[in-house]
Formats: structure tokens, C-alpha cells, sequence
């Protein structure tokens, strides 16, 4: 239960709550009407919904800094 609680906590740190606009589409709020957009872990970019942030991942790649990590895969 602990490990659940510490993976609860990291994906809350990695996506924190933006005002911004979507990188992807431009819109306010998030596509589900759930509240403001997440951003990106790296803080430069935030998107509504995952559709976009998959859409925008090839362009948002050039200027990233966060480097993905899988869990369990010995990384």
C-alpha cells in the first residue's frame, strides 16, 4: 500500500495544475470539464487531455528536458 501511495504522490508532483493554455489545441480547461489543464513534468508546456499530449509529443520532444523513465524495467 505504501508503494501505491509514494507512485499517487509522484504522478501528482510530475503533473501539476496549470492555467495555461493547451500546447496541443488551445483550450483553457481539460476535455473531460474535470478543472485546469496538467502540464508537462518538464514545466514548459500543459494539455487538456492525453489525445494531445500524445498529438504534441513529437514537437514538445525538441525542447523537453524531462527524461521518461519506466518503473520496474531496471531503469
Amino acid at each position: 500500500k505504501a508503494r501505491k501511495n509514494e507512485m499517487k504522490e509522484r504522478v501528482a508532483a510530475d503533473f501539476a495544475i496549470s492555467r495555461e493554455a493547451c500546447g496541443n489545441c488551445g483550450a483553457m480547461e481539460r476535455a473531460d470539464g474535470q478543472g485546469p489543464n496538467f502540464r508537462c513534468p518538464c514545466h514548459k508546456v500543459a494539455y487538456c487531455s492525453r489525445t494531445c499530449q500524445v498529438s504534441h509529443r513529437k514537437q514538445h520532444k525538441k525542447i523537453c528536458t524531462v527524461v521518461p523513465t519506466r518503473q520496474g524495467m531496471g531503469q
